[in-house]
C-alpha cells in the first residue's frame, strides 16, 4: 500500500470540506496556506467561538490530517531517543557542521532529523473508513514533526531536554502548510488546544513498563494550558507502536550506553556509531559526564524492559527542586 502524502491529502481534504466550508473552497492549495489561516485565527475569537469558520476549518484538518502516537505505546515507551536532544545551532546556517556531535554532557545534536524519521515504519490507526488506515507515512512527503511544548514555563526550551525533545506527548504530526500554526508566532489557540488534547489524550494513561518516574519527570516540566476545549480524541489517527519499532529503540540505548563504556575502558573512541562526529567526540568529553550518560541510557532501558509493578508511583517535585529523589537516570538533568 502507498505511503502518505501529506500534499495530496491535504488538498482532497480541503475539496472534500469546500461542499460544506465556503471558506475551504477559497483556501490556497499549497504554501499559502499558513498565512491565510493564521490571519483568520487571529480575527475570531477561537477559544471560545469553536464554530468560528476559520477556527473550524483549521481543527478540522488537524483532526483529519494529523497524526498522534498511540497511547498504548506511550504507555510502553514514553520518551523515544533519549540520547538525543534538539541543537539548531547543529546545523550550517548557524555556525560550523556539527550535527551529530555529543553535547558536552553525551547527548547526540539533532535538528528534528532523529525525531521526523521515528514513524517511518509504522502504520497508523485511525477511525473506519479512514484514508489513512493501515498506511504509513511517505519519506520526504510533505509532514512535520511538532513539538507541542517549545517553551517550559521556567524559561527553557523542551527540546534541550532529553526526556522531553522525543517524548510522545510533546510531539504530532501534521502537513507542512499548517505546521507553523503550532509554533509561537502561528496561533495561540492552536498551541492551547493541542496541549489540552495532550493532557487529555495521555495524562491518565497507566504505564506498561517501570517508566513511571520518567513519565512524571516530563509531565512536571510541561506548563499545562488554560482551561479549555480540546480535539475530539475518539477522531484522532495514531502511529501503532509494535513489538520490533519498542526493539529497535532498545538497541540504540544499549549501543549508546556501550559507546561510553567503551570510552571509559579505553580511552578511545569506539566503532562507529550513529555519526562519525559522534564517535570522533565522545573521546573528548570528562569522564564524569560519560559515566552519567552511559548511567542514563542504561537505567531507561531497564526500565522499559520491566514490566510496572502495582502499587509503583513516582512524582518528581521540581518546584522543591530536589534531585535525590529521582531514578538515577534523571538525577543527571540539567
Amino acid at each position: 500500500m502507498a505511503g502518505i502524502d501529506a500534499g495530496v491529502e491535504l488538498e482532497r481534504e480541503l475539496d472534500l470540506l469546500s461542499g460544506v466550508s465556503p471558506l475551504a473552497a477559497r483556501a490556497p492549495r499549497g504554501t499559502g496556506l499558513y498565512r491565510f489561516l493564521a490571519s483568520g485565527l487571529a480575527s475570531e475569537d477561537s477559544e471560545t467561538t469553536p464554530r468560528a469558520p476559520f477556527t473550524w476549518l483549521t481543527e478540522e484538518l488537524i483532526i483529519r490530517l494529523g497524526v498522534w502516537w498511540s497511547p498504548s505505546g506511550y504507555a510502553r515507551l514514553p520518551t523515544m531517543t533519549p540520547w538525543c536532544i534538539r541543537d539548531r545551532s547543529a546545523r550550517y546556517d548557524r555556525g560550523p557542521e556539527s550535527w551529530g556531535a555529543p553535547r558536552q554532557d553525551g547527548y547526540f545534536r539533532d535538528d528534528n532529523s532523529i525525531i521526523k524519521k521515528l514513524p517511518l515504519p509504522l502504520n497508523i490507526t485511525t477511525t473506519p473508513g479512514h484514508r489513512y488506515a493501515g498506511r504509513a507515512l511517505s519519506k520526504g512527503r510533505g509532514f512535520t514533526a511538532c513539538h507541542i511544548w517549545r517553551l517550559l514555563g521556567d524559561g527553557y526550551i523542551a527540546g534541550a531536554d532529553p526526556w522531553l525533545y522525543s517524548f510522545m506527548p510533546n510531539l504530532v504530526w501534521i502537513p507542512k502548510p499548517i505546521a507553523p500554526l503550532t509554533d509561537q508566532s502561528g496561533s495561540l489557540h492552536i498551541q492551547r488546544i493541542l496541549k489540552r488534547t495532550s493532557l487529555a489524550l495521555y495524562r491518565d494513561v497507566i504505564p506498561t513498563t517501570a517508566t513511571s518516574p520518567y513519565i512524571e519527570y516530563a509531565w512536571s516540566r510541561l506548563n499545562e494550558p488554560e482551561l479549555g476545549r480540546t480535539l475530539p480524541l475518539d477522531r484522532l489517527s495514531h502511529f501503532d507502536v509494535d513489538d520490533a519499532f519498542v526493539n529497535r529503540r532498545l538497541k540504540y540505548l544499549d549501543k549508546f550506553a556501550g559507546a561510553a563504556e567503551f570510552v571509559l575502558d579505553r580511552g578511545d573512541a569506539p566503532s562507529y556509531t550513529v555519526s562519525s562526529r559522534y564517535t570522533a567526540g565522545l573521546p573528548l568529553l570528562e569522564r564524569h559526564a560519560l559515566e552519567a550518560f552511559g548511567r542514563a541510557m542504561t537505567d531507561y532501558a531497564v526500565a522499559v524492559k520491566t514490566p510496572a509493578t502495582s502499587g509503583a508511583s513516582f512524582r518528581v517535585d521540581v518546584a522543591r527542586g530536589s534531585m535525590a529523589d529521582k531514578p538515577p537516570a534523571l538525577r543527571d538533568v540539567p
